[in-house]
């Protein structure tokens, strides 16, 4: 799917920014899982082979970003400094490698 399509300007976009409306009135939490599961339909539009890939890029971005929060947490700057750079370092690697390596 297109972001300049009919299907997603007539369709998908109106569902999901009424769905959040909606789920908005619950709380953050199930508005944030609707967005995440559109997200998932979104990208696997295209090929759902490959939906893998936004799935490891946040689960490995959001432990990084665990480490990094409890290292500060810590007081342990340079650690959560270190943290930074590695996960930088490994979204930069895992590009390089999807975008030439596949």
């Amino acid at each position: 799917m297109i972001f300049a399509s009919y299907s997603f300007v007539l369709m998908f976009l109106p569902l999901v920014l009424a769905g959040t409306v909606l789920l908005r009135r619950f709380g953050m939490q199930p508005a944030m899982l609707w967005l995440i599961a559109a997200s998932l339909v979104f990208y696997a539009w295209w090929d759902w082979h490959y939906l893998w890939v936004p799935v490891v890029s946040v689960l490995v971005n959001y432990s990084i970003g665990h480490t990094i929060v409890a290292a500060r947490n810590r007081g342990e700057d340079g650690r959560a400094r270190f943290r930074t750079g590695l996960g930088i370092a490994l979204n930069l690697l895992f590009l390089a490698l999807f975008k030439y390596g596949f």
